[in-house]
């Protein structure tokens, strides 16, 4: 089956399936260890879900020290390799009621 095969629903429920098992796995046993495993099963969604859950949860951890948003998203785009553009919205997104 190609990904184009799969409906909005299905692609939204296997994300957020992705999701949870990414948080699970980094909360057990480290961001590195779930790194590795997620390299070893390779499917795009979950490498995709690992990095905006690092993200977010490197974001928090920036926003609780008291970084600004600005300077947080210099640090988070350098550290999961991807635009500050993106890496802003991480860290805007905790300064919000309601956050991620």
């Amino acid at each position: 089956m190609s990904p184009g095969d799969y409906s909005r629903a299905e692609r939204a429920y296997r994300q957020v399936s992705s999701t949870w098992a990414i948080e699970l796995l980094a909360r057990q046993h480290g961001p590195e260890q779930a790194k590795r495993l997620l390299d070893a099963v390779g499917r795009p969604e979950a490498i995709a879900a690992f990095t905006r859950i690092m993200a977010a949860q490197q974001a928090q951890q920036l926003h609780d020290a008291g970084v600004t948003p600005r300077a947080a998203s210099y640090l988070i785009a350098e550290r999961h390799r991807m635009s500050v553009r993106n890496a802003r919205r991480y860290a805007d997104a905790v300064t919000k009621p309601g956050g991620f």
